[in-house]
């Protein structure tokens, strides 16, 4: 019993410090190493069961209720889908994925599980091509009736997904370009396309 107290106590230690080797030149060009213990950040592990919420919503404006009853059906393909094991999968399988703010797969994931805005929604109307939008400086997320009324909760999922991620500081290019569906966004709408169900 003692033996595993010590065990768990040095693991305890060496996940919480680490020694690295410092080496310093004097100006007669004498070297000196010497052993310095550096903290490490621990690890933040994200819950990533599928009632891991990836948003908190503050209000709904312009919704009926049946597109409030839509919106929490494709709330919870949302978070069943990007935190099950098969996107993680997906996400490494992508051939590439561009404009990830310098961060690679464990740390999108990371903030795609973890970050949980908080935002406010508005459903209108538009002839136009626009499924949804946001701005960077808005917490609110617009959806097209339009399209929202028509999709499947699976593809106003992938569309929540795509919004979201805009929310979470990942962009695209605005046009229409050969690399813009490798996008953070855009990789989450390929994603919903294969997996969700």
């Amino acid at each position: 019993m003692k033996n595993l107290l010590l065990i768990l106590f040095l693991i305890g230690l060496v996940s919480c410090s680490s020694v690295s080797k410092k080496r310093t030149v004097d100006n007669s060009g004498n070297v000196t190493i010497e052993e310095v213990e550096v903290e490490v950040e621990e690890t933040e592990i994200v819950d990533t069961t599928a009632d891991n919420e990836l948003l908190e919503v503050i209000d709904f404006k312009g919704f009926t209720q049946k597109q409030i009853g839509h919106f929490w059906q494709a709330n919870d393909k949302l978070n069943l889908v990007v935190n099950s094991p098969e996107f993680e999968q997906f996400l490494y399988k992508r051939e590439k994925i561009i404009d990830t703010n310098g961060l690679d797969i464990p740390g999108i994931l990371k903030v795609l599980r973890g970050q949980k805005p908080k935002l406010a929604f508005t459903m209108y109307y538009s002839r136009k091509s626009t499924v949804g939008y946001t701005y960077p400086n808005s917490n609110r997320i617009w959806f097209n009736s339009k399209f929202h009324n028509n999709y499947s909760v699976c593809k106003s999922a992938g569309n929540l997904g795509h919004e979201v991620s805009h929310k979470l500081k990942f962009t695209h290019a605005y046009k229409r370009t050969k690399s813009r569906p490798y996008s953070v966004p855009y990789t989450i709408n390929a994603a919903f396309k294969e997996l969700c169900k």
